[in-house]
């Protein structure tokens, strides 16, 4: 029984997974930011936007430079830019949520869509405001991708 009620504690806490690699974002001199905002299936892109204004903030006070706009076709090596994207979802009865950054280009050689750096977190939702939750995700996820841009820059 302990063993069960161990794991059901590690179960519920927020969990982040990384494929954090600073070195591949060294190439890039601007970042392109986009959201998408989801509570169980109902998608908010009024949070999105925020979420978006939030990660702009963030990149401009560490000094690294946006470009405004939907720009996702332009994230190219020859560009020297890179395609940023935050996800966050929850279930539907909003008890798990999930939160994914990751650093993309539109295409490199002849791969499609590759993801050049990612990292994310999951976890049971504490009762509250989610659109905070989730921007509490986000500066955590925001914090390890300006460490590894400042690191390989």
């Amino acid at each position: 029984m302990k063993k069960g009620v161990m794991l059901g504690a590690l179960l519920l806490a927020s969990v982040g997974m990384a494929g954090r690699m600073p070195d591949n974002l060294k190439p890039f001199q601007k970042v392109c930011v986009n959201a998408y905002y989801a509570e169980g299936e109902e998608k908010d892109d009024d949070v999105a936007v925020q979420l978006i204004n939030r990660i702009e903030a963030a990149l401009k006070k560490a000094k690294i430079a946006v470009v405004a706009g939907q720009c996702q076709d332009k994230g190219l090596v020859a560009n020297k830019q890179l395609n940023l994207y935050f996800s966050y979802v929850t279930t539907e009865d909003l008890t798990v949520s999930s939160g994914i950054l990751e650093g993309w280009l539109k295409k490199d050689g002849a791969y499609q869509e590759p993801t050049l750096w990612w990292d994310n977190l999951f976890g049971s939702l504490d009762e509250g405001s989610v659109p905070l939750q989730a921007a509490d995700t986000l500066d955590t996820l925001l914090e390890g991708f300006i460490a590894d841009w400042k690191k390989s820059h």
